[in-house]
């Protein structure tokens, strides 16, 4: 299945926009938490989570988290041999994720360069939060239901 561009909103109103292939995240994504606030630039590779850069609520801390060596490994060879993991799998790929506190400079920096989409507008309060979709969404596809299940509200391919 090739790879293509979607937009989720479950009914706890949390966001993913991004890349997609064969019902998994995979390439670049963006998750914006309704109640903690945070907003996520995210790889994903497959459904397994690669790295991604954390916005805490208040857009005063930003955590960066890449995966393990031997996590890689694993994804290396999963890769290779052209099978997704399962859910289980992915899951525990994902955790194993060593996660830092960066500077505002460095988390622009990676948003720039890494994941080639501009720095979110900070967050002013949980209730507040920017939900906005950023122009490539704007200029959406179609609507699609039940691709994620029952708790997903939208979904908009691209």
């Amino acid at each position: 299945m090739k790879a293509t561009s979607v937009f989720f909103r479950w009914s706890d109103e949390d966001e993913y926009e991004g890349g997609f292939e064969d019902g998994v995240p995979h390439g670049v994504g963006i998750l914006r938490s309704k109640a903690d606030g945070f907003v996520d630039y995210r790889i994903s590779i497959m459904g397994v989570l690669l790295n991604r850069v954390r916005w805490s609520a208040d857009g005063k801390k930003v955590y960066l988290a890449t995966m393990s060596g031997d996590g890689k490994l694993a994804l290396s060879e999963m890769r290779r041999s052209g099978r997704r993991a399962d859910d289980k799998r992915a899951d525990e790929l994902s955790q194993m994720l060593t996660e830092t506190e960066i500077s505002l400079d460095k988390a622009k920096e990676l948003a720039k360069k890494l994941y080639k989409l501009p720095v979110p507008e900070h967050v002013k309060g949980k209730d507040e939060l920017n939900l906005s979709k950023t122009a490539a969404t704007a200029a959406t596809g179609y609507a699609v239901g039940a691709v994620v299940g029952a708790s997903m509200v939208g979904c908009v391919v691209m």
